[in-house]
This record gives C-alpha cells, sequence and structure tokens, in this order.
C-alpha cells in the first residue's frame, strides 16, 4: 500500500514539475513586456473554465450511477463480481479492484473533457465582458458588435489558403 502512494505522489510531482516547466517561460515573458495581469487572466480562465466543465461532467455521471443502482431490480440477473465464475473473477478482478478501475477511467476521462472545455477561456470571456460596438446593422438591426464576434466565432478555426 506505501508503494502504491509513494508511486502514486512520484507521478503527481513529475506531472506538477511537468506543468511549471511549461508555463514559466511564458510567465516570464509576459512579465518582460508588462502583460502580467493577462497572464493571470488568462491561465485562470482556462483554470475556471475547466473546472466547470469537469465538475459538471462528474455530476453527471455520479447522477447516472446513483440512478442506475438505484433503478436496478433486486431480483434481476446480476454481474456476480465477487462469486466464483463470475465474468470479471475470470479477468482477475475483485469487486474493489473493478470499481477502482471503473473509477480511474471516469476520472481519466473527465480530465479529457475538461481539458477541451478549458480550451474554451476566449469564447467565456468575450460573452461575460461584451462590449457595445456603437453601430447598428442595417439588415439585422442589431448591434455590429453582434455580428463581428459571431463572424469570429464561425471563421476563427478555418484555414484559408
Amino acid at each position: 500500500m506505501i508503494k502504491r502512494l509513494v508511486i502514486a505522489f512520484g507521478l503527481l510531482a513529475l506531472v506538477l514539475l511537468w506543468l511549471v516547466a511549461s508555463l514559466y517561460p511564458n510567465l516570464l515573458w509576459f512579465e518582460n513586456l508588462g502583460f502580467l495581469p493577462i497572464f493571470w487572466t488568462v491561465l485562470l480562465s482556462k483554470i475556471g473554465c475547466g473546472f466547470v466543465v469537469w465538475l459538471v461532467f462528474i455530476l453527471i455521471i455520479s447522477l447516472n450511477l446513483y440512478l442506475a443502482r438505484r433503478l436496478n431490480p433486486v431480483n434481476g440477473p446480476e454481474i456476480a463480481s465477487k462469486a466464483e465464475g463470475g465474468y470479471f473473477s475470470q479477468l482477475g478482478l475483485s469487486g474493489k479492484a473493478l470499481h477502482t478501475v471503473f473509477l480511474g477511467l471516469i476520472l481519466l476521462i473527465s480530465f479529457g473533457i475538461a481539458s477541451k472545455g478549458s480550451s474554451q477561456w476566449n469564447m467565456v470571456l468575450r460573452y461575460l465582458y461584451q462590449q457595445p460596438f456603437g453601430g447598428t446593422d442595417p439588415i439585422f438591426s442589431r448591434d455590429i458588435g453582434f455580428m463581428c464576434s459571431l463572424f469570429h466565432s464561425t471563421f476563427r478555426s478555418k484555414t484559408w489558403s
């Protein structure tokens, strides 16, 4: 048990070291140019968006697992994980190991989805801090800023050759 904890903390330390090593040059560059508040705004926005997406995903998965366990009929067929001859026991997994594997998979998938959600920090900040442009569009009778943000978000990912 102690060996597993040491390995887990070692992996966590390596991930944190890699994270700091990848952020530190950007921190120095922004600080050298005098834009340190922009660096912190971008970093905290990415972390905040990723955390919100991760939390929503974990809540949805938890609710689904709770409802599946709650609605599972007691007298219905069950997958015998602890009993002799059960499917998972043939794979060499006990009930506790199976739960640990499922938990690890859920956390891995949720971190992947949260990293995709954290890349939307720019869209979230543009929505939260939108400003009127000052002119109205003659066709839609809306502020021109609406069309600029719509155009930017639609064609931002396209590459023009």
